[in-house]
């Protein structure tokens, strides 16, 4: 049994020994990975500022190589890998904010190594004016270089700078030569430049290879047709015969009396007729609101009451206040002063003295209520008012 034990510890130990040297080789290589990637990042700070003076977009291409390198011998790690992930989220998130600063200044020249929007017009020229110098027999200006000089130019990458720095050392006879292309081709398509008339172009020909390469789905009328309108047929007005055999009638007849017994009051005239009661039976002295608005008999009377009774305070007939109850009462207003002077004193005053607005909210229970409460047993304005 004691032997069997000691088998197994034994068999234990190497098991542990091994995987400790295997995680030692792995936690070497990670440290290496992340390690490299922190020198990565360091030099892709020092690129910030030659981005942004050339808008050389190059230098981030080189440095996307090596992050994709980097992360292909990340694959090959057997152990956690979140902290060597964590460095290239990192990484990646810096390169991609610089080469966002290098596409904003990057510079549409020579030194940048893009298409001049000089020449990409001058070719839309050279495109559409191969029928107008076959109709106007003129000649074609020719290029003088060849097509592999053209194709050379196209497939070198590599920026050209002109201004004698260090870099100018270091360009290949081939750079030079694409240069020398380029240019030759750029002089080349400024010819077309000096045509500038409409009528010259072959636009049918530039919209033919448009729909071609653009893919723009065609497009067609509607298969139903226009819709079909019908037109209103105006209606016939039919004239109404007269009967010649129709019972007379006469307008009545309408005199001053008949006129004044008829016509109905307007408001002004009960306006005037609530003041004037007002004036005869209370003077210039004060009254509750409620006498003198409410009529025991009628509901909707004492609501016109009110209505009038506000008319008066608007225009400044009546004066709205509190009784020595606290109750609201109204008032007719004091007269202007006879002077001139304390006229015009006493109506700035009244101009400048404060107003306030109140809202009553009359219903029959509370019209009852204040009936019996102030026990109005007759209207202050009675019906003929």
């Amino acid at each position: 049994m004691s032997e069997v034990g000691n088998r197994r510890s034994s068999k234990r130990r190497r098991t542990e020994a091994f995987a400790v040297k295997v995680d030692k080789e792995e936690e070497r290589k990670e440290f290496d990975i992340i390690q490299r990637y922190r020198a990565l990042e360091h030099e892709v700070q020092h690129d910030r500022l030659q981005m942004t003076r050339d808008g050389d977009v190059r230098v981030m291409s080189k440095r996307l190589d090596e992050i994709e390198h980097l992360f292909g011998d990340l694959q090959s790690l057997n152990v956690n890998k979140n902290a060597v992930l964590a460095q290239d989220s990192k990484a990646m998130k810096t390169i991609s904010e610089l080469l966002s600063l290098s596409m904003s200044t990057v510079k549409f020249d020579e030194s940048g190594r893009l298409i001049k929007l000089e020449d990409i017009l001058n070719s839309a020229k050279k495109f559409m004016l191969k029928e107008y110098l076959e109709v106007t027999g003129m000649t074609e200006p020719e290029y003088g270089g060849s097509v592999e000089e053209e194709e050379l130019a196209d497939e070198t990458h590599e920026p050209v700078n002109d201004f004698g720095d260090k870099r100018t050392s270091e360009v290949d006879n081939d750079d030079v030569s694409a240069f020398k292309t380029r240019q030759k081709r750029s002089n080349y398509l400024s010819q077309f430049g000096n045509y500038t008339e409409f009528n010259q172009f072959n636009w049918f020909k530039m919209g033919t290879l448009y729909q071609n390469l653009s893919l723009t789905p065609f497009t067609i009328d509607h298969m139903l047709g226009p819709l079909y309108v019908e037109k209103t047929v105006r209606k016939q007005r039919e004239i109404r015969a007269r009967d010649p055999v129709a019972e007379l009638s006469t307008a009545e007849r309408v005199t001053k009396e008949s006129l004044n017994e008829s016509q109905d009051e307007t408001t002004p005239s009960h306006v005037r007729k609530c003041y004037k009661v007002l004036k005869e039976k209370e003077g210039e002295q004060q009254i509750n609101l409620f006498k003198y608005i409410i009529d025991p008999n009628s509901f909707s009377k004492s609501v016109e009451n009110l209505f009038y009774t506000s008319f008066l305070i608007k225009e400044g007939r009546l004066v709205l206040e509190d009784d020595p109850d606290g109750y609201p009462a109204v008032r007719i207003k004091e007269q202007l002063p006879d002077d001139s002077r304390e006229r015009e004193i006493e109506k700035q005053r009244r101009n400048d003295s404060r107003q306030n607005h109140i809202i009553f909210q009359m219903d029959i229970p509370t019209w009852r209520k204040l009936i019996k409460k102030f026990g109005i047993t007759e209207p202050f304005l009675n019906k003929d008012t």
